[in-house]
C-alpha cells in the first residue's frame, strides 16, 4: 500500500490510484492541494473507539464518506483544529498533489505571507464546500431510496397482528422487521382517511403511503440552509472568484477580512464533512439491515407464500428498485452491492418476470400529475448556467443564441447553419464545465444531470408530451452491465476519467497518447496557439469531448450540418417516446443476438502461465454508449482500445434513435466482428487461413470466379451483389444479417460457400446446430466443426493435466475457453 510522505514539501507530484494521501488518526502535519484526479474520503468507526494499528486493516475497515476532486484541498481541518486527521483520503484515480507541511500556529502566517497560495486555498475551500453540499444532497437522495425499500417491506409483509411492540415510536434503525411493521400499522390507524395496504401490494413502491404517514419528514427537514450560513457561503464563493489583483488589494486594506473568510470556509467545510459522515453512516446501516444474510430482504423472500403471483410481482419491482440503487451506491459509497451481498442473486431471478399489462412507459398521463411532475423543469437553462459558473459573457451569449434558435420557424434550414454551429460549440463548452464540476458527486443529480444524460438544456424547446417522456425515462436505469455494458454518455466519460478505459481515437484515427507525443515536438508558437493536453483525468475527458464527442454527435444524427447536440422536439421523427432507447432495452436486444452468435465478442489472446504461453479465446464486451442526441446512425467506433488486444471496443448509438434496432444492432455487430478480426490478424487479414472469418470472406469475394463450389447462377448473383455494395465490409455486413436473421430461423438464403464460412467462424449454439445438422445440407459442416473442437479440447485437456500434476490451479482463462468450445 503506497503512502504519501507529508513531512516534505512536494509541488504537483503525480501519485498513482490507490495511494493513501492521509491516514485517519495520525497527527496532522500538512495542508495539501489536489490539482487533478479524484480521491475518496474514508472513515473507520469502531464500537470500542480504538482504530486498527495496521494501516491496511484501517483502510479495509473504512467506508467511503465523501469524494473530492481537483482543484481542491485536504488535510486542512486537522491542521486548523490541531488534532489528528478524522478521516483517511485515498486516490481513486491517478492524482496530482501539492504537500505543504505546516503547524497549526503557523498556518495563518503562511497564508498571509504567500498571497498566491492564500487565494488558491480560499478558492479550493469554496470548491470543496460546494462539492460537499452536492454530495450531501445526493447522499440524502440515496438514503431515501434505501429507506423507501425498508418501509415498503414492512408495509407489504403479512405479519401477525401481535408481532410488534405495544408502544410508539419505534424506527427502522432500532426495530426488527415485524416490530417495525406493527409500528407502521399503528401510524396508519392513527391517520385520518388511510387504509392498511394489502399484503405484497407492489404499488407501495410508489411511496405515496409512506409520504402520507410522514416517514421522511425528519430527514427532509435536515437541509443545508439550516446547517451553514448558505447565503454567506454563496457571497464569499463569488468574492474569492474575483481576479487576483482585486482580492490582493482588498486583503491589504482589510486583513481581518482575509482571516474571517478562511475561518468561515473552514468551519463550513467541517460542518458539511460531519453531516455527510453521519448520513453515510445511516445509509450503511440501512444497507446492512436490508441486504445481509437474514436481513429484511432475505426474511421477506423466505416468508412469502410459495407460488404466489402477487408476491412474484412484488419481488419483480423489489428487484428492479434494488438494482437501480446499485449504480448510485457504487459511485457514492464505493460499494458494489451485487458483489457484496448474495441476496442480490436471489432478486435477479425476478427482474425478467413477465407481468401482464406492465408497460415501461406510460404515454398518457393525467393533466394534474403531468403539470406537477414537470414543474421542476421551469427556467432550466438559467439553473444550468448558474450551476456551471460560466462567466457572464458566455452565459449571455448562449442564452441569446438559444432564444434565437427556439424562436426560429425553420430551425434546421440553411439560414440557421452558422447559429447551429455556434450553439454546438458553446453547448459542449457548457457540457465540459458541468461534467467536471459534478464528477465527484452523483452524475444523475437533476441539475445538470438532465443535460449531461439527455441533452435537455431548455424545456421550452420540447413539447409537453416529449418533456413528460424524458422526465419519466430519467427516473429509470441509465447504466446497466447485467449482461451487456450499456450506459449514457456521462457514465462513459466517468470510465475515462477514472482510467478504466482510454479516450477514444479521433475521427482521423489519432489516440490520446499519440497527441501527447505530437505536442511534445511542437514549437513554442504552436504550443501557444493550441490547447496543450496533459495526462490527467480532467484532460482525458476534455480530449474525448473536444475531439470525439463533439464530432460524433453530428455523425450519429445522420445530417451533421443540420443537427444540434441538444434536444429539440422538431428534431424528433414522431415523438420522443417512440425514439427513446433505454439502456436495459438495448442491452436485452444486443444480448438476444449474442445468444445466436455466441462468439461475437470473443477474440484470440495470448495467455501467459507457469508452463509457457497458450492461445485462448476470451470474451471482452464492448461499451455501448447512448449519446444524448437524436439521430439515425449507430456507429461501431472502435473495436479495441488502441493497441491493447485485451481491451473493450465501443459502439455509439443515439439515445433518441429514428431507425429500427433490429437492423442497427446486427449491423454494428457485423462491423465489430469485421474490424476486430482485421486488427487481430494484422497484415495477414486477407489470408484465407490466418485471417479467420475476414480472410475467408475476402478470399470468397475476390476469387469467386475460380470457386468450383459456386454454380454459374450463384456467381452471377454474387457479381451483381458486389456491384451494388461499396466495400468488403458492407458485403460482409449484409451476409451477416442474413446469417443471424434468416439462416438462424431456418430460412435458407445463402449460397453453400458463404454459409460454410459463417458456420465455421460464427457458429450458432450447440442445441441449434444439432437441429440444423439433421438436414443433409448441414451434416458435413457440423462434422467438420466438431472435429476442430475435439482437437482443440484434447490439447487443452493435456494442458489441464499438466497443471493438476504440478498441483497448480488451472487458469480461469483456460476453464472459460473450454466452456466456450463446448457451447
Amino acid at each position: 500500500m503506497e503512502r504519501l510522505d507529508l513531512s516534505e514539501e512536494i509541488k504537483r507530484k503525480k501519485v498513482a490510484a490507490g495511494t493513501i494521501l492521509i491516514l485517519q488518526g495520525e497527527t496532522a502535519k500538512a495542508m495539501s492541494m489536489l490539482h487533478s484526479g479524484l480521491a475518496e474520503v474514508l472513515s473507520c468507526s469502531r464500537s470500542g473507539g480504538d482504530l486498527p494499528s495496521d494501516p491496511e486493516e484501517l483502510i479495509d475497515s473504512s467506508i467511503r464518506v465523501g469524494l473530492i476532486k481537483g482543484e481542491s484541498i485536504f488535510g486542512i481541518l486537522g491542521i486548523r483544529e490541531e488534532g489528528p486527521y478524522e478521516t483517511s483520503i485515498r486516490a481513486v484515480t491517478d492524482c496530482i498533489v501539492t504537500i505543504i507541511p505546516v503547524k497549526h500556529e503557523k498556518i495563518i502566517h503562511l497564508l498571509q505571507s504567500r498571497i498566491s497560495l492564500n487565494l488558491q486555498v480560499l478558492r479550493a475551500l469554496a470548491q470543496r464546500i460546494e462539492s460537499a453540499v452536492f454530495l450531501y444532497k445526493n447522499y440524502k437522495y440515496l438514503w431515501h431510496k434505501f429507506a423507501s425499500i425498508a418501509d415498503t417491506l414492512a408495509l407489504a409483509g403479512d405479519f401477525p397482528e401481535d408481532s410488534g411492540p405495544a408502544k410508539l415510536p419505534c424506527s427502522r434503525e432500532n426495530a426488527a422487521l415485524a416490530e417495525y411493521a406493527a409500528c407502521l400499522r399503528k401510524r396508519i390507524d392513527a391517520a385520518e382517511g388511510l387504509q392498511p395496504p394489502d399484503p405484497w401490494d407492489h404499488n407501495l413502491f410508489l411511496g405515496r403511503l409512506q409520504q402520507a404517514i410522514g416517514l421522511y419528514e425528519e430527514q427532509d427537514a435536515r437541509v443545508v440552509e439550516n446547517m451553514i450560513d448558505y447565503q454567506q457561503l454563496i457571497f464569499l464563493k463569488r468574492l474569492v472568484q474575483k481576479p487576483d489583483e482585486i482580492l490582493i488589494s482588498l486583503f491589504k486594506k482589510d486583513e481581518p477580512l482575509n482571516f474571517y473568510i478562511f475561518q468561515f470556509l473552514s468551519k463550513a467545510l467541517e460542518t458539511m464533512v460531519h453531516e455527510n459522515f453521519h448520513l453515510v453512516t445511516e445509509i450503511d446501516d440501512l444497507i446492512r439491515r436490508l441486504f445481509l444474510e437474514d436481513g429484511w430482504i432475505d426474511q421477506t423472500l423466505k416468508r412469502q407464500p410459495a407460488e404466489s403471483e402477487k408476491a412474484g410481482i412484488f419481488n419483480h419491482y423489489l428487484g428492479r428498485f434494488c438494482w437501480r440503487c446499485r449504480q448510485d451506491a457504487r459511485k457514492l459509497l464505493g460499494v458494489d452491492l451485487a458483489r457484496e451481498f448474495p441476496v442480490y442473486s436471489s432478486l435477479g431471478q425476478y427482474q425478467d418476470l413477465e407481468i401482464e399489462g406492465k408497460s415501461r412507459r406510460t404515454s398518457k398521463r393525467g393533466e394534474k400529475d403531468g403539470d406537477s411532475g414537470l414543474a421542476k423543469y421551469a427556467n432550466l437553462l438559467e439553473r444550468i448556467l448558474e450551476f456551471s459558473d460560466m462567466d457572464s459573457d458566455f452565459s449571455e451569449s448562449f442564452r441569446e443564441n438559444i432564444r434565437s434558435f427556439g424562436g426560429a420557424q425553420d430551425k434546421f434550414g440553411n439560414g440557421l447553419r452558422d447559429l447551429r454551429e455556434t450553439l454546438s460549440g458553446q453547448y459542449w463548452q457548457l457540457y465540459e464545465k458541468c461534467f467536471l464540476k459534478i464528477i465527484d458527486t452523483d452524475l444523475k443529480g437533476f441539475i445538470p444531470g438532465i443535460m449531461l444524460h439527455f441533452g435537455l438544456v431548455d424545456e421550452t424547446l420540447l413539447s409537453r408530451e416529449d418533456l413528460a417522456t424524458i422526465d419519466e425515462a430519467y427516473s429509470r436505469v441509465l447504466y446497466t452491465d447485467d449482461q451487456i455494458p450499456v450506459m449514457t454518455l456521462p457514465y462513459f466519460l466517468e470510465k475515462i476519467y477514472r482510467s478504466e478505459i482510454r479516450p477514444s481515437i479521433t475521427e482521423m484515427g489519432q489516440s490520446f497518447r499519440e497527441v501527447l507525443k505530437r505536442q511534445a515536438k511542437m514549437t513554442k508558437a504552436q504550443k501557444s496557439s493550441s490547447y496543450m493536453y496533459k495526462d490527467t483525468a480532467e484532460d482525458r475527458v476534455r480530449f474525448e469531448l473536444h475531439n470525439v464527442v463533439s464530432q460524433t454527435g453530428g455523425l450519429l444524427s445522420g445530417a451533421r450540418q443540420r443537427s444540434v447536440p441538444f434536444l429539440c422536439s422538431e428534431a424528433f421523427v414522431g415523438s420522443a417516446e417512440r425514439m427513446l432507447i433505454e439502456p436495459e432495452t438495448l442491452g436485452e436486444r444486443v444480448n438476444s443476438y449474442r445468444e445466436r452468435d455466441f462468439s461475437v465478442f470473443y477474440r484470440e489472446v495470448v495467455l501467459h502461465h507457469k508452463f509457457g504461453n497458450d492461445l485462448v479465446f476470451k470474451e471482452l464486451l464492448p461499451n455501448f454508449v447512448l449519446y444524448p442526441v437524436s439521430g439515425s446512425r449507430a456507429m461501431m467506433w472502435q473495436e479495441l482500445d488502441g493497441t491493447k488486444r485485451e481491451s473493450p471496443g465501443r459502439i455509439f448509438i443515439p439515445l433518441f434513435f429514428t431507425e429500427s434496432l433490429d437492423e442497427a444492432i446486427p449491423t454494428v455487430l457485423a462491423q465489430f466482428r469485421w474490424e476486430l478480426q482485421k486488427t487481430m490478424a494484422g497484415v495477414k487479414w486477407t489470408d484465407p487461413i490466418e485471417g479467420g472469418i475476414v480472410g475467408a470472406y475476402y478470399d470468397y469475394i475476390n476469387f469467386y470466379r475460380r470457386n468450383p463450389k459456386l454454380t454459374p447462377e450463384a456467381k452471377e448473383k454474387l457479381r451483381e451483389f458486389i456491384q451494388k455494395t461499396r466495400s468488403d465490409r458492407d458485403r460482409f455486413t449484409s451476409d451477416y444479417l442474413t446469417w443471424v436473421n434468416y439462416e438462424f430461423e431456418g430460412r435458407l438464403r445463402m449460397n453453400p460457400t458463404v454459409r460454410e464460412i459463417f458456420y465455421r467462424y460464427a457458429p450458432f449454439p450447440e442445441e441449434h446446430r444439432k437441429e440444423m445438422a439433421r438436414k443433409p445440407l448441414f451434416t458435413d459442416m457440423e462434422t467438420k466443426y466438431q472435429n476442430r473442437i475435439r482437437k482443440e479440447l484434447l490439447r487443452l485437456e493435456s494442458r489441464k493435466k499438466r497443471f493438476e500434476k504440478a498441483g497448480v490451479k488451472i487458469p480461469e482463462e483456460i476453464e472459460n475457453y473450454i466452456s466456450f468450445l463446448n457451447r
